[in-house]
């Protein structure tokens, strides 16, 4: 590359920044045969220190000001520096003809850009080819991802003397300037260049390792962390010990060269020094993490492969499964409490393997289960238990699964997730800091012990908990925390007074006794209501509980989780009747239960709350809600905290012992005539997709409001290339299906890739939980998004015209007007109005694609398109504003039905039912009772 040797290993050993093309070292990227490397450089100026100033400088009597340089700066050459990094397609009947067309790119760039000249098929050559990255001193360059951009781009820069920037320099010692340094002498001793080569040879394959590894860490492995537990943590563990030895290693080094620069040690000290054996340790630590790590990646696109076709996955070691067993105590221990289902045992050593076997395997279980919908498949890993699997298993043996004939009974796998039809569904609802997640880890205590005592010898802490407890005559405090079995985090313990569950997330007890045995109970702990952000945040939690809801298939019942001798309750609870109301229909007044926690203190009686709730209740104005006895437990929680506190060793007395074993006696009676009404009174469920309610409207607009808006500019984009190109191609939207939480910055540059002529910029997904994970803009400055948006051109078989495209492009444009009127007078006209924001984002996307581009004429067109679409969509709203329309829910209902039909809305919206799905399925956790 050109780079000076001593400035290379600077940037190898982290003393120097790396840029411009020095930025090559830490590529992590793929390289294998079909990577090529461009490098192109372009010679423009040269900016130096005039001679007769140089030449006064040398050897002068002048002194300087103590510092520790020891060279200074005397030419620059200005111009392009740059190496783009090229992957062929991976087919070697592809790649003559793509180095054929890259050559003639380079034959043009060496000739200034002059005598291009592609064929046809030369430029669909060179489309397959994709620039993996560009590293350069122009930063314009490095946003690009096309080989002909490339070019292009390197002729305007170059016919543009302002756009070029430095890339190399030249240094002069300064001691031979400067004879004197107030006394101090800063050395720069260079080592010898088959030296370097040496070091480098030493530190390179480190520096590769790390980079590999670090780059394989930071993908997402929440299919992993969800099913694998130990083993994620063990590898989270190892990479920090690796990173940790990495860091002092590099230190180590890079002490010794400064050493050595300065002239402390010989280079023969400098050797010795070099070669440790800790440095053959932690190559070899490295080596191993990456094997680890690759492992882990592909155990997660297995996974994520056996979900999309609806297997369940299950840990064989973590249903016991030992190498003494025989198969028939595999099929206890593996079809325990399972009906109909088809199951097949296998480890990461045969799935690689034995690729045309367990294709084998899956086809036929899948044909099963197309003959039989009752059938569940199940993948058994046996990879990390002692059991010894050289081939395939299925269970149960062919000819006992022949035999099921039977619809499933209601038990299934422990990990299965219960199907609506026999879960019991409860919302669990309350004030911030009433402690829903302590009930929560209360409950399943209550369900799994019969008594304190054995509680005890095996507490299980479900959700992380964090508390003070004082103790002893003086009070000491103690911090007592806790980390939870589930590991998909819900909590926020960091912010006192703001709401610590932070997602609806469900948990799935089964219960054991009497005629419940065998019965799904399915708690939704929800975000606290009352948040120290505000009315705002509250409002927000309000929004994401309803949404959360609308996506499941019945609720049984809603309880409503209280303090006893609470003095007030927020104008936002009394709301959260309300809308719990408008959506539901007053029939959920009815299965309204309330549950006070910490009631010890009030002798297990609401207390001062009692009164003030049948107020509240009172006020509102739909149906009466009861609360009485029937309806009302009241729970202690503090006998868990003790359990908690013991495990963190703290002591008690035996008066205290004897007090909270009788809490948890009280809470145990309690929660038995709990079950009891809940079977008696709430075994129906209430059906949530036969609701009709304007709050139900409100999410269901809400949720169509992107796709809407992107089925507008798509079908202007068509609408251009129709009138550009006679409709020979088109755009289609390509809907993905996205697992997690994202966002799109609003303020992060997105990459833009080129689709029948038009630039698009691409949702470049954010990481989002509680703040952005990807950048550090403000939150404010990221919308949420549920789906991806892909682009494909393809061949305009359909032919619709113009006038057609004009017509559904009216229809959604009228439609998003009533829609957001709608929304503006069901709220009160509180709110923003959403698709107006669309709109305004979508044009600022656009422009921003103009103003970046050299090549915008479509872009600009669609510019011009969106801000008419917009004028339009403002008078229609405005005419409604003015008639003072009122809007039958019926005839909302009827025009979401109507919209619902296009299929580019249809599309996104199954995508988004999709993300819906996967989010409940994540943020459930299946407990063991």
């Amino acid at each position: 590359m050109n780079m000076n040797d001593e400035q290379r290993l600077n940037i190898a050993l982290q003393m120097t920044e790396p840029s411009g093309i020095g930025a090559l070292i830490n590529y992590t990227g793929r390289i294998d045969k079909y990577t090529r490397f461009l490098r192109y450089t372009y010679y423009s100026r040269t900016d130096y220190l005039p001679d007769n100033l140089f030449n006064s400088l040398n050897r002068t009597e002048l002194q300087r000001a103590d510092a520790q340089a020891t060279h200074m700066i005397v030419l620059v050459n200005w111009g392009i520096g740059a190496v783009a990094v090229l992957q062929l397609p991976s087919d070697d009947q592809q790649t003559e003809g793509s180095e054929y067309a890259l050559q003639k790119i380079c034959n043009s760039l060496s000739d200034d850009c002059s005598g291009l000249n592609l064929s046809n098929e030369d430029e669909a050559f060179l489309k397959k080819i994709y620039c993996t990255k560009v590293f350069s001193n122009i930063s314009k360059l490095t946003e690009i991802n096309s080989i002909i951009e490339f070019h292009d781009n390197i002729q305007l820069l170059k016919s543009n003397g302002d756009s070029l920037r430095p890339y190399n320099y030249n240094l002069y010692p300064i001691e031979n300037s400067y004879i004197t340094n107030n006394g101090l002498q800063f050395k720069l001793i260079e080592f010898p260049k088959g030296s370097i080569l040496k070091i480098e040879s030493y530190l390179l394959p480190l520096i590769l390792k790390f980079n590999r590894l670090k780059k394989n860490m930071y993908q997402d492995f929440q299919n992993v962390r969800q099913h694998l537990k130990n083993e994620h943590k063990n590898i989270l563990t190892r990479w920090k010990d690796s990173k940790k030895m990495y860091e002092l290693e590099i230190d180590r080094i890079r002490k010794l060269l400064e050493a050595f620069r300065r002239g402390e040690i010989d280079e023969k000290t400098f050797r010795q020094d070099l070669q440790q054996d800790q440095t053959t340790k932690l190559s070899y630590m490295l080596s191993n993490d990456i094997e680890d790590v690759e492992k882990m990646m592909n155990k997660e696109s297995l996974i994520k492969s056996l979900l999309i076709e609806e297997f369940i996955y299950t840990n064989a070691k973590d249903r016991g499964v030992e190498k003494k067993d025989d198969i028939q105590t595999l099929e206890r221990k593996l079809l325990k409490d399972v009906g109909c289902v088809r199951l097949i045992c296998s480890n990461d050593n045969l799935y690689a393997k034995n690729q045309t076997q367990w294709c084998k395997h899956r086809e036929q279980m899948l044909k099963e289960r197309k003959g039989n919908k009752n059938i569940q498949l199940v993948y058994a890993d046996f990879s990390y238990c002692s059991y010894e699997l050289n081939e395939f298993i299925t269970l149960p043996r062919t000819e006992e699964t022949k035999t099921v004939t039977t619809p499933p009974p209601k038990k299934k796998l422990t990990l299965q997730k219960a199907t609506c039809d026999e879960s019991i569904n409860i919302l669990l609802l309350g004030e911030s800091g009433v402690g829903k997640s302590t009930f929560i880890n209360a409950l399943v205590n209550y369900l799994k012990f019969d008594n304190l005592m054995q509680a005890t010898k095996n507490l299980t802490v479900l959700i992380p908990v964090s508390f003070t407890i004082a103790m002893g005559d003086n009070f000491t405090e103690h911090a007592i925390k806790h980390d939870g079995e589930d590991t998909v985090s819900n909590e926020d313990h960091h912010d006192l007074g703001k709401s610590i569950t932070q997602h609806c997330k469900s948990y799935v007890f089964t219960l054991q006794d009497g005629k419940s045995r065998g019965q799904k109970l399915r708690i939704i702990d929800t975000p606290g209501i009352g948040d120290t952000q505000g009315s705002n945040q509250d409002d927000k939690n309000m929004q994401h509980v309803l949404s959360y809801i609308n996506n499941l298939t019945h609720l049984n019942a809603i309880c409503i989780l209280l303090k006893p001798n609470n003095s007030r309750h927020t104008v936002f609870f009394r709301s959260c009747f309300t809308q719990l109301i408008d959506m539901l229909g007053e029939n959920i007044c009815d299965r309204i239960i309330f549950c006070f926690t910490n009631a010890r203190s009030t002798f297990y009686t609401p207390g001062d709350t009692g009164p003030l709730l049948k107020a509240l209740l009172n006020s509102l104005p739909a149906k009466r809600i009861p609360f009485s006895k029937e309806n009302t437990f009241c729970f202690d929680s503090e006998s868990f905290r003790y359990l908690v506190a013991k495990l963190n060793r703290i002591k008690f007395n035996s008066m205290e012992e004897a007090d909270y074993n009788g809490s948890w006696e009280k809470s145990m009676t309690e929660l038995n005539r709990l079950i009891g009404y809940i079977h008696s009174n709430m075994s129906d469920p209430i059906i949530l997709n036969d609701s009709h309610s304007a709050k139900h409207a409100q999410l269901m607009i809400n949720s169509m409001i992107r796709p809407m808006l992107e089925a507008m500019r798509n079908t202007l984009r068509n609408i251009i290339l129709l009138n550009e190109r006679w409709h020979k191609t088109c755009i289609e939207l390509c809907p993905k299906i996205i697992k997690g939480t994202t966002a799109i910055c609003l303020e992060c540059p997105r990459k833009c890739i080129k689709i029948c002529d038009f630039w698009v910029a691409t949702d470049g997904l954010h990481v989002v939980q509680n703040k952005c994970r990807t950048c550090q803009c403000d939150p404010s400055q990221h919308y949420r998004i549920d789906y991806e948006l892909e682009y494909k051109e393809i061949e305009n078989s359909a032919k619709p015209t113009e006038e057609d495209m004009r017509k559904v492009l009216h229809n959604l444009c009228e439609a998003s007007a009533e829609f957001s009127y709608f929304l503006l007078q069901s709220a009160g006209n509180s709110q923003h109005d959403p698709f107006l924001l669309g709109f305004e984002r979508m044009i600022k996307e656009e422009s921003d694609i103009c103003d970046e581009k050299t090549s915008y004429k479509f872009n600009l067109h669609l510019v011009e398109q969106l801000q008419l679409l917009k004028t339009h969509y403002e008078k229609a709203n405005k005419k409604l504003a003015t008639e003072k329309m009122i809007t039958e829910l019926d005839v909302i209902y009827q025009k979401i039905e109507n919209v619902n039909k296009h299929r580019i809305i249809d599309l996104q919206m199954n995508a988004i039912r999709q993300w819906h799905k996967y989010m409940i399925k994540y943020y459930e956790y299946e407990v063991s009772t």
